[in-house]
């Protein structure tokens, strides 16, 4: 029989968990577990242990935010796979894009995102072959451009690393040996990132969210929420931020484009395309490419 489990944790005696387990048990778990005093960044917290011990193929975990369970995004990914691999489904109820079944092509397509966000300080040759390879095979597109940022670092800044395809599937792989190669490398990187990323960012601070990201190319996963025709006649895409608030990101296609009979509206889909600006609280895309679509 399967079932709701929730798992909350804070990260001292003194704070209360009480309303993190109200709201669990308001989404329906039958059980909470709860950890106090315990760091995100620990793997054997006594009730996280018995919380994965506890659950079954079939259940789903309920989180208040990732955050709970994981310290790090490597972390994450991993707990992610694992239950995918156990047959449980996460969810976060702060984090709606976060409702991960990895058994399902969006759930591993999220974690794929995610872990191409979360390379390593200095990678591999290794490491980043096999992330180009996995890249190429997913969206099935002729050359996957992945790039690595030093510590620190973001869009804008330049990359240390990028490795890419070709249409044979071989993969070459370029390192920057000072910071005008750097940028010149991040001219043609694909960026990962998420709808909701990229509307706070602007929301917070335009002026430095168009330094990183205009121009840039950005790669993405989300579900469409309106296909429709707007300024001068042209269509447009419009996917909703991950926070269901009312900014997201417009993405413009030129007239009789293929890439518009792929879809529909509440078709999930990974996107690249160019930051144009922001207009109007949204962000504005362009050059559109509709590598995949997860689900009709």
């Amino acid at each position: 029989m399967t079932g709701i489990i929730g798992y909350a944790r804070v990260s001292t005696r003194e704070q209360n968990p009480d309303a993190q387990e109200a709201e669990l048990l308001a989404a329906g778990a039958g059980r909470v577990f709860v950890d106090h005093g315990q760091s995100s960044r620990a793997a054997d917290r006594p009730q996280w242990v018995a919380c994965l011990d506890y659950l079954r193929a079939g259940d789903t975990l309920v989180i208040r935010a990732l955050d709970r369970v994981a310290g790090t995004e490597l972390m994450a990914i991993e707990i992610i796979r694992d239950l995918g691999r156990r047959g449980v489904r996460l969810r976060s109820l702060t984090e709606p894009f976060l409702d991960v079944d990895t058994a399902t092509p969006m759930g591993e397509a999220i974690v794929g995102i995610m872990a191409v966000m979360d390379s390593p300080a200095d990678p591999s040759d290794r490491y980043i072959t096999a992330l180009v390879q996995e890249a190429r095979r997913r969206w099935n597109v002729p050359v996957s451009q992945i790039g690595w940022y030093a510590e620190g670092r973001k869009p804008g800044q330049g990359i240390q690393a990028m490795g890419q395809s070709d249409e044979g599937g071989n993969v070459s792989i370029r390192r920057a040996g000072n910071k005008e190669e750097a940028l010149l490398l991040e001219k043609s990187l694909c960026y990962p990132t998420t709808p909701g990323k990229l509307s706070r960012d602007y929301l917070n601070n335009e002026v430095v969210a168009d330094e990183d990201y205009r121009g840039k190319n950005v790669l993405f996963t989300s579900v469409i929420s309106e296909i429709a025709r707007g300024a001068f006649n042209r269509p447009y895409v419009f996917f909703p931020s991950e926070e269901g608030s009312y900014t997201g990101l417009t993405c413009y296609f030129s007239n009789n484009d293929p890439n518009l009979r792929k879809i529909r509206k509440g078709s999930a889909v990974t996107v690249r395309c160019t930051v144009k600006g922001f207009l109007m609280q949204d962000v504005l895309l362009e050059r559109c490419d509709i590598l995949e679509v997860l689900s009709p």
